[in-house]
This record gives C-alpha cells, sequence and structure tokens, in this order.
C-alpha cells in the first residue's frame, strides 16, 4: 500500500564504529575511529546481523515477509545501526563532508519531527526532513570519514579507484536527470562504507535476525505484539519524534525498528519510487508493523522520515 501521499502532506508537518571481519561474519565493536584516524565523531553502534534463508510462510501470523512470496529469499551477514541516525550524527558527518570533501546536500535535515518547522527535542532525535538523495550522498559522506570505501558512484562509473566519481552531490527535483542524479548512481559491490539497507535487510533485522519459528518472526511489531512497548507512533498524544532508545529494543538489540520515523530503503518501490519501512511518530499502529510497505519520492522530505544505514 503506497502512503506516500499521506507522508508528503504529513510532513509540512563516532566513540563510533569499526567493523571488523570474524569467523566470516562482519562484526561491530566500539572503538574510536574517525577522520584520518582521528575521533571527534558521535557514537553509533552497529549490530551484526547473521547469514540466513527465509522461507515464503515464515512470520506469517505478523504478515509474510515481503520479498517472500513464494520463493525463498537468502540474506547474506550484514551490520545495522542499532539506532536511526541521529541529528547529531547527521549534522557532524555533514557539516564535515562540506568542508573537507565538497559535498552538496540539497536539504540541511532537521532535529527530529514534529507538525511545526522548528527543532525537537535533544540532539538525539532522529535527523529527518532529508530525502532519499540526501541519505545516499550522506552514506558516502560518513564511508569518507571513517576511511572506507564509499559505495554509490556517479553513472557510469566502472573504475571503482576513481575518487572523482563519488556521488557527493544531493540533487533535488529540479535537476534535470543526469550522470549525478542519486538514483542513478552505481553501486561499488566491493565497498566496505556505508548504504541505505536493502528492504530485506531491513525487515530480516525488523524480524529480529533469526529466521524460522522463532517467535520473534510471528511479532506484529519489531520486538512485540504490544505496540506500546517499541513503537513512538501516533496514538493520539504524540506529535513528535522521540529521542533514539525511548522504547524497547527487538530481539537483534535494535530500537525503533517501529514507530519513531519512517527509513528510507535502498530499494524501488515502482517507477521512481523508493520504499520506506517501519512506521512513525505521525503515523496509526498499523503503518508499525513489520510487513507494512510505503513508498515515496526520492526527492521528498518531511518530518516524518529518517534512516538508518548498514555496512558489508
Amino acid at each position: 500500500m503506497n502512503h506516500s501521499k499521506k507522508i508528503a502532506g504529513a510532513g509540512l508537518a563516532l566513540l563510533t564504529v569499526l567493523c571488523l571481519t570474524a569467523l566470516g561474519l562482519a562484526a561491530c565493536s566500539n572503538l574510536s575511529v574517525g577522520p584520518g584516524g582521528g575521533g571527534g565523531f558521535p557514537a553509533y553502534t552497529l549490530k551484526a546481523i547473521p547469514a540466513g534463508t527465509v522461507n515464503a510462510d515464515t512470520g506469517s501470523t505478523g504478515g509474510p515477509f515481503a520479498k517472500a512470496g513464494t520463493t525463498a529469499v537468502s540474506v547474506s551477514a550484514f551490520s545495522i545501526g542499532r539506532t536511526e541516525v541521529t541529528w547529531e550524527l547527521w549534522n557532524a558527518v555533514k557539516t564535515w563532508a562540506v568542508g573537507a570533501k565538497g559535498y552538496v546536500f540539497a536539504n540541511p535535515g532537521r532535529q527530529g519531527g514534529a507538525s511545526g518547522t522548528g527543532p525537537v527535542g535533544t540532539n538525539q532525535h532522529p535527523v529527518t526532513t532529508i530525502s532519499w538523495r540526501d541519505a545516499v550522498v550522506w552514506c558516502n559522506a560518513y564511508s569518507e570519514a571513517m576511511g572506507k570505501s564509499p559505495v554509490y558512484y556517479l553513472s557510469g562509473t566502472s573504475d571503482f579507484t576513481d575518487t572523482t566519481k563519488v556521488l557527493r552531490e544531493s540533487e533535488s527535483d529540479t535537476v534535470s536527470a543526469g550522470d549525478g542524479k542519486a538514483e542513478q548512481a552505481v553501486l561499488n559491490g566491493g565497498a566496505n562504507g556505508f548504504r541505505l539497507p536493502a528492504e530485506k535487510e531491513w525487515e530480516y533485522a525488523a524480524r529480529g535476525g533469526v529466521p524460522g519459528t522463532s517467535t520473534p518472526w510471528t511479532y506484529t511489531y519489531a520486538g512485540s505484539n504490544d505496540e506500546d512497548d517499541v513503537a513512538v507512533y501516533g496514538d493520539g498524544s504524540t506529535s513528535s519524534t522521540a529521542a533514539v532508545k525511548s522504547k524497547t529494543a527487538n530481539t537483534a538489540e535494535l530500537h525503533d525498528m517501529s514507530g519513531n520515523v519512517w527509513e528510507w530503503c535502498q530499494d524501488v518501490y515502482s517507477g521512481t519510487l523508493r520504499v520506506f519501512r517501519g512506521g512513525g511518530w505521525g503515523s496509526g499502529a498499523s503503518g508499525c508493523t513489520v510487513s507494512w510497505r510505503s513508498s515515496s519520492s526520492p526527492g521528498n522530505r518531511n518530518g516524518l522520515l529518517g534512516f538508518r544505514v548498514v555496512c558489508p
């Protein structure tokens, strides 16, 4: 079900992580790293999720696994942020990237989301009012800040050693389609940097990252059958985002996979629309279920939309 119109209307409404490889799985440890090996970036922790295969009927009690259909889906090991990207981290990386690497963002982002236009709460609220294009460009900026290889390159690039081809500009809908258009970017499959999660990775992690008959895979929401346990959502009294980790984590130790802000994913929904998942403070409980799918234009931004990142 496409709720892009609802979302667009409501929106008018580093200690960091070092990813290591152990036993063939991506593992993450809270070690201090930063640009050029220095520190200075806010903390952001990722959780290693092991590989697995999801059968078509897995998790059917809480809604079928969205990408399974009638065919089993395999997910490779990956690491995913334990929280949505906060305003603090977004702004620190963006500021560094603009000054050090000449990055250009179509939108500056906003501290949290609410029906007004100003910042919300503390800098631990998720960043909002950023487009899908802003999010993928920021992923490249975060990769470069952490000394990792960027994932997104300009259209037509085949030589991923050519750093002049790294996607460093987020364009708006008013810019003519061209090599710099973020949604036309090519992905460097050998990169160890950050990117948006594939939709199947997002739901796999939201359900707990342990497929099979385990109880978490039958939960309606990410970590519970009770939305109030795990989600900041539009319950009639909620008028804004909350700081990340305000609600209980799911079994994979991930917070806000249901609620707080909708999260951009890498996938195309249909046509030019991009997927977002998870529900948010301005949506009802049904939108926060682990199987709910929504979409919007890659240039859309509002106070309901945010993101989290993954790495190999």
